[in-house]
Parts: structure tokens; sequence; C-alpha cells
């Protein structure tokens, strides 16, 4: 009979062993705690807190047809952005990105900045089971009354009708004197 079975262990061997688990245990405690204590954000109507760089807080507020939301609209729920509505603080500005649909803040220097963001419904007739137009820059949704006149469109309201013939047009402005398009080229501001 093999007596190594019975033999006590080694109380040191035992007690580094020990040792080892707990530290691990303890640096994998602060890994996990550091990672998740440094974001958080606090759900006070539309308002988004966090750390950016080195630069500081950001908050983000954002409106859904004129009124105070707690989220962003998701791409493809109809809405668009009112870039001229849209703002931010301390000099900072913001870059939204429509086929992303995502939010770039640009010369941000300053902690505490806010940056306010407008959506607006779109348009959209029940005809085109969702193949509503979509313009990209820098195409301008235009109407064009029966005696010629050219308008920028309201995007939320009708500008378009296909069930009554009425399309959806657009322009390209031009401000330069000389127009690249020969099709749709304005040399005005509408």
């Amino acid at each position: 009979m093999k007596l190594e079975r019975f033999k006590q262990r080694d109380p040191k061997k035992i007690g580094i062993t020990i040792f080892t688990i707990v530290c691990i245990l303890l640096i994998a405690g602060v890994f996990f705690y550091t990672s998740f204590a440094s974001f958080e954000t606090h759900d006070e109507f539309n308002i988004i807190e966090g750390t950016v760089g080195s630069n500081g807080d950001l908050y983000f507020a954002f409106y859904v047809d004129d009124v105070i939301s707690k989220t962003m609209p998701q791409k493809g729920e109809g809405y668009k952005i009112n870039k001229e509505k849209t703002n931010c603080t301390k000099g900072a500005s913001v870059e939204f990105n429509e086929t992303d649909w995502s939010v770039k803040v640009v010369n941000m220097t300053e902690r505490n900045t806010k940056c306010t963001l407008y959506f607006e419904s779109r348009y959209s007739e029940d005809i085109l089971n969702g193949a509503d137009p979509v313009l990209k820059e820098p195409l301008i949704a235009v109407t064009i009354d029966n005696n010629g006149t050219v308008k920028r469109a309201d995007l939320s309201t009708e500008w378009y009708s296909y069930e009554k013939k009425n399309w959806a047009n657009a322009v390209i402005l031009n401000h330069t004197g000389e127009c690249n398009r020969k099709l749709f080229c304005m040399d005005t501001k509408i």
C-alpha cells in the first residue's frame, strides 16, 4: 500500500495556492469595477452623460417633432434631422450621418458641452409601400407651383403625391454662378 496518499500536504504550498487565488480574484474584481464604473448614464429626460477623452463631459438632448425624447429615433422610423435647429454649446458642432445614423461632435474643447438634436417626421405615402423618395446631399426637395415658381419643400408635409400625379422634385443649388449639371440646377437660394 502506498503511503504517499495519506501523507499530510505541505501547509506552505496550500497557503501559496490560496494567496494566488485570492490575488487573481481581487485583480479581476478591481478590473471589472473600474471598467463598469468609468461610464455612467443618467436618464433625466433626454440627457445622456458620459466622459469623452480628456475634453470633459458631453450631454445630448433629443427632440422629436419639437417634443423632448428620452432616446434618439432609430433609422428607418421616418424621421430626418433638422440641421438648422441642431446645435451645441461652447463652440462645438454636430455632424450627423443619415446613412449610418450616427452623431459626431467636432470642435469640442470644453467640459460640460451640451448638444441638442432635433428630428422631424418625414412625409410618406402608403401607396408607395415604403419606397418614398430619399434625397442625398446636395439635392434639395422642392415643389413647383402651376405658374412655375419653385419653392423649398417642407419634408414633414405633403410635398409630393404619386396618387395625385404630383411628382417628387429636387434641385442642386449652385452658388458659383455656373451650372455643373444642366438639369435642375439653380443659381439662387431657395
